[in-house]
């Protein structure tokens, strides 16, 4: 009989024991998706190349706001095609990043890691490339602008990029 009491005690330790798991194996899951949640989505192309701030209060007369708008044509017509190329990649490494190999499959796991080299090569080709084009406009604004206006525009810009102007 004491046999029996200690062989139930056992089994309903083990559903005990079941029981906990599986509510940290819940526990884990929902945690992973609130992360997955709280992981904001890349910005569209177009939400994040139109980052361009409001330039009335620099006090322009209208022939220099036409100089600008030439040059943020200029600008935005050289640097589209490349943005939307550095989209594409960026699209693409996202993709890699996503796909899974079996443990067995090494041919697999090469190609996937040469992929994600190479894709990472051609996108900080890119993203140098628009960062020179981005210096050279520039410069062409601030040649448009008196030192006055320059240095309200640096502030304005600072104000919007909590003082992280390389990300502007």
């Amino acid at each position: 009989m004491g046999n029996k009491y200690q062989l139930g005690h056992k089994i309903s330790m083990n559903k005990i024991v079941s029981v906990i798991f599986f509510i940290i194996c819940i526990c884990a899951c929902l945690s992973q998706i609130s992360l997955a949640k709280q992981t904001a989505p890349r910005k569209s192309l177009d939400a994040r190349q139109n980052n361009y701030i409001e330039i009335q209060t620099l006090n322009f007369n209208t022939k220099e706001l036409e100089k600008i708008e030439t040059i943020r044509t200029m600008e935005y017509a050289a640097l589209r095609p490349i943005a939307l190329s550095l989209e594409s990649y960026l699209l693409r490494e996202d993709e890699l990043n996503k796909t899974k190999c079996k443990w067995y499959q090494k041919q697999c796991k090469k190609e996937l890691k040469k992929n994600k080299i190479f894709i990472a090569g051609d996108i900080k080709e890119l993203k140098r490339q628009i960062r020179q084009k981005k210096e050279y406009y520039k410069i062409l604004y601030i040649n448009e602008t008196t030192r006055a206006q320059h240095l309200m525009l640096r502030e304005m810009i600072k104000d919007i990029t909590n003082n992280k102007t390389q990300l502007w």
